[in-house]
């Protein structure tokens, strides 16, 4: 049985928009704010809903996919008072939300705490949160606890605090996080420990299933070189690429740029 939407909440912009230009109900102008599928008629909403209080309302509690994600700067930009912004950005129910409520604030040690916070807890790959982040000590918590391998590498790579980059190439457990550590360490000695160290702690190799491959040999319908640790692993029937990073191999190379460096 098919679910008939209500007209404000119609994919299509222009019955959406007209159903909410009729609305006159605060209530129900809320709920279109907060929940309509489309974009412009949640900002139509916006445009009737007067008053700093009901802004903060739909700010702290709208959700949003990619077809309406605009209307979260429109209701963002529309407030004005710091205490209402810095409550929604520390509390929203939106991560982006926050942030960009974070911009908004004149207190910039706070907005980077909460840049943090939601760089640190956000599932989410986005790269925006850890853009943002110029606190080196806030940088250095993200880098070895945020739960998205992909953000704890964007912290990584603007670290610049030696002992921590240190403790995320030897402890992270995602091997793209430690081996960004790896190229942006300075110190020689943690290099040769590193480069020094056993292939079971240093050594990462995995599969991916890929079209299937002759001998180690490019693939061109990949576009990729096959990179089977030996030829012996790569029958046609195995339909796998085995990929391998090898830290020891990354400190050895960062070791000799720097010695090139030092040495011109």
């Amino acid at each position: 049985m098919k679910i008939l939407r209500p007209a404000w909440d119609s994919y299509y912009t222009d019955r959406a928009v007209k159903a909410v230009k009729k609305m006159t109900d605060t209530a129900k102008l809320l709920c279109v704010a907060k929940k309509a599928q489309n974009a412009d008629a949640r900002v139509a909403a916006l445009d009737k809903l007067t008053g700093q209080s009901l802004l903060f309302d739909v700010a702290m509690h709208a959700t949003y996919r990619a077809t309406n994600s605009n209307a979260r700067n429109v209701v963002v930009n529309r407030l004005t008072g710091q205490g209402l912004l810095a409550e929604v950005a520390q509390h929203a129910r939106d991560d982006q939300t926050r942030v960009l409520a974070a911009d908004k604030l004149e207190d910039r040690g706070f907005a980077q705490k909460v840049y943090a916070d939601v760089a640190k807890n956000s599932k989410d790959s986005d790269y925006f949160t850890t853009d943002r982040l110029t606190d080196q000590g806030l940088l250095a918590d993200v880098a070895k606890n945020a739960i998205n391998a992909y953000v704890r590498r964007a912290a990584v790579e603007r670290l610049t605090d030696q002992s921590v980059l240190a403790e995320v190439a030897k402890n992270d457990k995602n091997a793209d996080v430690r081996e960004a550590a790896v190229k942006r360490l300075t110190l020689p000695d943690v290099l040769t420990e590193i480069m020094n160290g056993s292939a079971e702690d240093y050594r990462y190799v995995w599969e991916q299933p890929v079209s299937k491959c002759s001998g180690c040999v490019d693939n061109t319908d990949e576009g990729l070189t096959c990179n089977h640790i030996t030829p012996s692993t790569c029958p046609e029937k195995d339909g796998v690429r085995h990929y391998a990073i090898d830290l020891r191999k990354v400190a050895r190379e960062r070791l000799a740029e720097l010695n090139l460096n030092s040495n011109p």
